[in-house]
This record gives C-alpha cells, structure tokens and sequence, in this order.
C-alpha cells in the first residue's frame, strides 16, 4: 500500500485552490501527486465577475464618449443626480443586452431585485 502524501491545510481561497499554506502547488515535490487539471469556479463567484465585466465595459465606453465630446459643448456645472442616473441606466441596459432582456437574469447580474430593476426600466424608460 503506498502512502499518500501529506499537505499542509489548503487554502479555501477560491483563486488559491490547490495551494498549500506555502504557497506551492498541492502535492509539489511528490513525485507520484496527481496534477490539478482545473477549477470549478463557484456560480457566486461567476455572477460577480460576470457583473464586474458590465461594469468595466460601461466604464470603457463612457470613457469613450467622454474623449469624443468637445470641450467646448461640457457645461461648467455637472449634474451629479442626472449623471448618476444616466450612468445606472446604461448599466441596466448593457445586463439587458448581456441576458437577451430577460429581466431576472439581469437583476442577478447587478444585485438588484427584479422588482427594482422593473421600476428602474420603467423611470429610466428602458425599452
């Protein structure tokens, strides 16, 4: 009977799966250790990130529109309320697009409850 090999506790970190506390791959050194292929990647995990992707390209684009406006049509006092609100409902729109404009898939994505995301939709007049 072979023995198996001894790890020191595993990190529950899920970016850090199959480490040991050193640091080091699990079973590094060991000869006959079997390799870790890949990484189930939990479905909170996966929401998070996938929001974090429409907030990052909802980012981009407002960059974008930012750069190609002219510097002489920004007027010198900003709105905060309505920028906040056109920022919100192009958030809202790009999780639309993302879910083919189903509405639960959607709140998921922004962490909202559907209800809040229908009157959001309705203020914002979403279509």
């Amino acid at each position: 009977m072979s023995a198996l090999p001894q790890f020191s506790r595993v990190d529950k970190n899920p970016a850090a799966v199959g480490l040991c506390a050193t640091g080091e791959p699990a079973g590094a050194g060991e000869p006959n250790a079997p390799a870790i292929r890949s990484v189930k990647v939990p479905a909170a995990v996966d929401a998070r990130i996938s929001s974090l992707k429409i907030l990052a390209q909802s980012i981009v684009r407002e960059i974008q529109s930012l750069e190609t406006e002219d510097a002489e049509s920004t007027p010198d006092v900003l709105d905060l309320q309505a920028e906040v609100h056109r920022f919100e409902a192009e958030l809202i729109r790009s999780a639309l697009a993302r879910t083919q404009g189903r509405q639960r898939r959607a709140a998921r994505l922004l962490g909202m409850k559907v209800t809040t995301l229908n009157a959001k939709i309705r203020r914002y007049k979403i279509a």
